[in-house]
């Protein structure tokens, strides 16, 4: 009986902690600016001021990075799953191969990044600016791209599957017929000339 309630004790003291950043990989950061391969799970960063630090391969997962200015940073393979990147600022950032599942990016600064092979399913992109991002073979499976600036942006091989691109401008891309057949959109997405809206968007 003592212990089954030691072991209780000791679940319960871990629990609380499980996911939990690593509190010397956010000093560090904060100190350098830089924190490669680093655990800042659930860690609060809004608003901080991050430019070309380097995250590469850090866990960012649920992290509340909104309106963090993270312009020129180094983030490839790095996981935010969940995380909260609304209105943050990324341009230029290097996000190649990044995970963003369920990633909220609404509002957020994403012109010019590299977003190569970036896993952006079910992502809330609604409102951000991705001109000229480069987002060859990267998955946007389910994504909210409605009113998203999408004008120059590579979307080679890109994934868009079930993607709600109502209202966002598509101009200037290399998107496809193909690809656009496989999203949702209405009278308000802008495509490039070349195409014409496909038969089957009912809107978003």
């Amino acid at each position: 009986m003592k212990r089954s309630l030691a072991i209780a004790l000791v679940i319960s003291a871990t629990a609380g902690t499980a996911g939990a950043f690593d509190q010397s990989h956010l000093d560090r950061l904060e100190l350098e600016k830089s924190c490669p391969r680093c655990d800042l799970s659930d860690a609060r960063l809004n608003g901080r001021s991050l430019g070309a630090a380097d995250l590469s391969w850090s866990d960012l997962t649920r992290s509340d990075l909104s309106r963090a200015e993270l312009e020129g940073a180094n983030l490839a393979r790095a996981t935010f799953e969940k995380a909260d990147l609304t209105s943050a600022k990324l341009a230029g950032a290097n996000l190649r191969e990044a995970y963003m599942r369920k990633t909220i990016l609404a509002g957020a600064l994403l012109n010019g990044a590299d977003l190569t092979l970036a896993i952006m399913g079910k992502a809330v992109l609604s409102g951000a600016d991705l001109r000229a991002a480069d987002l060859t073979n990267a998955s946007l499976v389910d994504a909210d791209l409605a009113r998203a600036n999408l004008n120059g942006a590579r979307l080679a091989g890109t994934i868009l599957t079930g993607a709600a691109l109502c209202g966002a401008d598509l101009r200037g891309t290399d998107v496809t017929r193909e690809q656009l057949a496989a999203t949702h959109g209405d009278k308000a997405t802008r495509l490039p000339e070349r195409l014409t809206r496909p038969a089957s968007w009912r809107g978003c």
